[in-house]
C-alpha cells in the first residue's frame, strides 16, 4: 500500500500533541524543534535507552518530554494528533497503519 504523504505547515504541527519515534539525531533535533512550540510532546522507542543516551534523556525529560520506552508503550500513540518518524522507522508497518485509520497523522521523512 502506498503511503499519501501530507505537507504540513509549521504551525499546524506545533498546534497539537506529537509523538516522535526514534532518538537518534533526527530525533533528537526534532523534539529540539518541537520543545517550547507545543505543550506535549512524547518520545517513542522500542529498544531501551543506554550509555551515552541516558544523560540526553534526563535533559529531555526535564524540558517536559514524556519518554514512552518499549513496545509495550506503543499502544499510547493513539493519543496525540500527529506522530514525527526518524528515518530510520518504516512507517508503512501495519501498526503505524493502524494509528492513520484512526486519524492520527503520521509525518515520515
Amino acid at each position: 500500500m502506498k503511503v499519501k504523504r501530507t505537507v504540513m505547515s509549521k504551525e499546524d504541527l506545533c498546534r497539537h500533541g506529537t509523538a516522535v519515534v526514534g532518538f537518534a539525531r533526527t530525533g533528537k533535533a526534532t523534539l529540539d524543534f518541537l520543545l517550547g512550540k507545543i505543550k506535549e510532546v512524547f518520545l517513542f522507542t522500542d529498544t531501551p535507552i543506554q550509555g551515552v543516551d541516558i544523560p540526553a534523556k534526563e535533559l529531555y525529560e526535564k524540558k517536559g518530554v514524556t519518554f514512552l520506552v518499549g513496545e509495550d508503550q506503543f499502544s499510547r500513540l493513539d493519543k496525540v494528533k500527529r506522530i514525527v518518524l526518524s528515518p530510520g522507522v518504516d512507517g508503512q508497518t501495519p501498526r503505524f497503519c493502524r494509528l492513520r485509520e484512526n486519524g492520527i497523522k503520521i509525518i515520515c521523512p
